[in-house]
């Protein structure tokens, strides 16, 4: 299984430290690079390198004595060449919070508004006129004018127009005032500096 080069930390007896690429630990043949903090390296056998449960290595000789041994064996020193790289990256910074808050306020408005009212006036008008057949109801402008019948007796029964009653429509315009309650929401904003303020109405929302 392929695995990341990841490099982990070896510490000899002496205290100090250098490091080594983990898969290269784990293959058992061929000897693997311990690359020291002063920027030295060193080929070592694996078996020299005993690994610790919180994912370190150690060695039971010294580093020093590890280069002298590589020497005497005619095994190659490696120096490596080391470049910085430069990583750039981008987070999220929090630069302040705002607390924005909603009131309702009321007024109280007057309102004037036309309504319209209508009256009927009724009129009795005598007419005593003779007619040979029911008149219709008839409108002269807004009055409407309804005939009242009656039979008399005559030498030949006819129809007499009795009365009329003339209904006439009037209308008038009145002011009525009244107060109407109207609401209006006004927003406040304020700036939030104190992060115990944030926690606190965050904890107050879970509840």
């Amino acid at each position: 299984m392929m695995m990341d080069r990841d490099e982990t930390q070896v510490i000899d007896r002496n205290g100090l430290s250098g490091r080594v690429s983990l898969p290269a630990v784990d293959e058992p043949n061929g000897r693997v690079l311990v690359r020291l903090d002063d920027g030295q390296g060193v080929l070592v056998d694996p078996v020299v390198l005993h690994g610790q449960p919180d994912g370190t290595y150690t060695v039971p000789l010294s580093f020093a004595e590890l280069v002298n041994a590589a020497s005497r064996v005619g095994a190659e020193v490696v120096i490596p060449v080391i470049q910085e790289e430069v990583s750039v990256a981008k987070r999220e910074v929090e630069r302040g919070r705002f607390r924005i808050t909603k009131e309702v306020s009321e007024r109280d408005v007057l309102v004037d508004q036309p309504l319209l009212h209508e009256h009927v006036d009724v009129e009795r008008v005598p007419v005593n006129q003779m007619v040979d057949s029911p008149p219709e109801v008839r409108y002269e402008g807004d009055t409407m004018i309804v005939p009242v019948l009656e039979e008399v007796v005559v030498v030949e029964i006819r129809l007499m127009v009795r009365e009329e009653i003339h209904i006439t429509r009037r209308r008038e315009e009145v002011h009525e005032s009244q107060h109407v309650m109207l609401r209006r929401e006004d927003v406040k904003i304020d700036p939030i500096d104190d992060a115990a303020d944030v926690l606190g109405d965050a904890n107050a929302l879970e509840r």
